[in-house]
This record gives structure tokens, sequence and C-alpha cells, in this order.
């Protein structure tokens, strides 16, 4: 390990230092720039990265059997798929970097719910405590998915990414992912009926990894193309009033864009989750499980009054 990577890893508190040294040097896990995505979070996030309010969270309810087991092996397989399902960051004095795991475990809570737990405000101040339990930035995994057991036919899987690996189009991506993975791992008479009803049995490849599409990114992104397409929307922009300051002028410690629009004048209550519409989405199953309903929302408990963050953003997205 170079002297700069010990250097960096020397900033990492306590037993996690020594931890994160050990999977560098063994080539467990590696270094890795962080994304423009990523740099624009950390950089512009009216919340502190690690708050609650930049993950994004949902929910799956499964009518029919289904095992923890059977959920387990589906995450795995997904995490195996997906290199951002295995990313967490190294903190710095002058840039973050992420740190990319080989491999990684699921990781899956389950929990069996009683009568009263059971009930709609109670499963969602449970499912709340998912939604807003922080992640370890530096240790990871920054995902978290919950079993909730209603009944033997009724589960809800609940589930909370943070938003420096995901956004909300690559959330639809896990979801799909985890059904058919979850497909692959059925024998017999249920894989028939998984074929039957059309279900898919085998991802397909993964054309380019995150840090791979981050590399080309990059190499798109340099200075000449940046000059040609701000001068482009300089001159469009020409005469309109400016919006954006730097928080330089407020006496901020740190530089931040702070866009001036007007707070909403009624808010509405924070609410855990938005739910779309059932899926008409079976799983194969003794009883046939069904997703029948979808959940995907971001939180944002306490919304910032200066500026819609990017996490309001992508809920509005899934609103539309």
């Amino acid at each position: 390990m170079s002297a700069v990577l010990a250097s960096r890893a020397d900033a990492v508190p306590g037993d996690k230092r020594a931890l994160l040294k050990q999977r560098l040097e063994s080539g467990e896990a590696r270094l890795h720039p962080i994304t423009f995505p990523q740099r624009e979070l950390w950089e512009t996030s009216p919340v502190a990265v690690a708050d609650p309010a930049n993950h994004i969270c949902g929910f799956v309810e499964i009518k029919g059997r289904i095992t923890f087991k059977e959920a387990e092996m589906a995450i795995q397989r997904v995490v195996d798929r997906q290199e951002a399902m295995r990313i967490s960051f190294l903190p710095g004095k002058e840039r973050v970097l992420q740190i990319i795991r080989a491999s990684g475990k699921a990781l899956l809570g389950y929990r069996e719910l009683s009568s009263v737990e059971a009930r709609t405000e109670a499963l969602e101040e449970r499912m709340k405590e998912t939604f807003q339990l922080p992640f370890d930035l530096v240790q990871g995994p920054l995902y978290r998915v919950d079993m909730l057991r209603r009944s033997a036919n009724d589960h809800i899987l609940v589930f909370s990414i943070h938003h420096a690996i995901a956004d909300g189009w690559s959330l639809g991506v896990f979801v799909q992912d985890l059904c058919t993975a979850y497909v692959m791992g059925l024998t017999g008479f249920r894989k028939a009926i998984a074929a039957g009803v059309g279900l898919s049995n085998s991802l397909p490849p993964v054309l380019q990894t995150y840090s791979e599409w981050a590399v080309a990114e990059r190499a798109f992104w340099q200075p000449a193309e940046l000059e040609q397409r701000a001068a482009f929307w300089k001159s469009q922009l020409a005469g309109y009033r400016r919006i954006w300051i730097s928080k330089r002028l407020i006496r901020s410690a740190r530089p931040r864009l702070v866009i001036l629009l007007p707070a909403q004048r009624k808010l509405r209550p924070p609410r855990s989750t938005t739910r779309l519409p059932s899926l008409p989405r079976r799983l194969p199953g003794q009883a046939a499980p069904t997703i029948s309903q979808f959940g995907m929302g971001s939180q944002r408990w306490q919304a910032p009054s200066m500026a819609q963050s990017s996490i309001s953003r992508t809920r509005q997205r899934l609103q539309r």
C-alpha cells in the first residue's frame, strides 16, 4: 500500500483503520475517485452526507410463501452483481475516495410481527426505524433490507439505500434484479411456474460497472468540453436574474451554492414512503407470491427551507 493510501487509512479512527489497511493490502478492497454526482452530493447537500435525509427508501409487499433463506440468497446475487452495493467511502481533507470491495455478504434483517405490530400505524413506525437508521459511510454497506413477516403468506421487504450509491432509477433496477435473482433460486415446479408467467430466470451480464462508468465520465468531461458547454449556457442565460449565490456572501465556513426560492407555505407532514400503484408482477411459490405494492420515496424529515435537496427532486421524479 502506497504512502498516500496509508495516510488516508490513518485518518480513519480506531479499529476501522486496521481493518481498512488489511483490506487494501490484501486486494479485498480498492480505492477509486468519487463520481461527479457523488461529489455534488458531498459539496451541495443541505444536510450532512451521513444524515438520513440522504437515504432513498422503499418497500415491497409480497403475498405468498417466501422464506428468509430465499430472500437472503436473492440479495446476495444482487450484491455480487452490482458493484455499487459494495461501495463505501474514505474521508479526506482534500477529497473523498470510494472504497470498492471485491465481494460482500448480503445483509438481511428479519422480524416476525405481532398482530399489534402489523397494524398500519405501528408498521409505518417500524419502517421509519429502518429508513432513519444512519449508515457507516466508511465501514458500509450503504444499503439495508429488513424482512417483516406479518403471516406465513404476507411479508414486507423494507429497504433503505444511501443516495451516494443509488438514485430513483437505480432503485428500480435493484428491485428488478432482486425479483429475477429470487426466481433464479427456485427449483422444480416453482421454477416452471415462473417460466409460465414470463419471469426471467437469468440476470444479463453487467456491461459496465459503476467504477468503469465513472472513468468514462471523467474522460468525457475534460476542460475543453466544460468550457464549450459553459459558454453556450452563459450566452443563453445572459440578461436573466441570477438566483444562485455563494454562501461565502452570507459568512458560511463552507462555500456552497444556494438557490434563493421561497419556502413552501404549507408543508405536508413527513411520510416514510410514497405508495405507487400496484404492480402486476407475480412470483412463483406455494401460494404464488405477488408483489402487491411497491412504494418508493426519499427521507426528508426536516426539509431545508432555503432549497430543494437532490433527494427531494428524486421524490418528485418518482411521483410524476
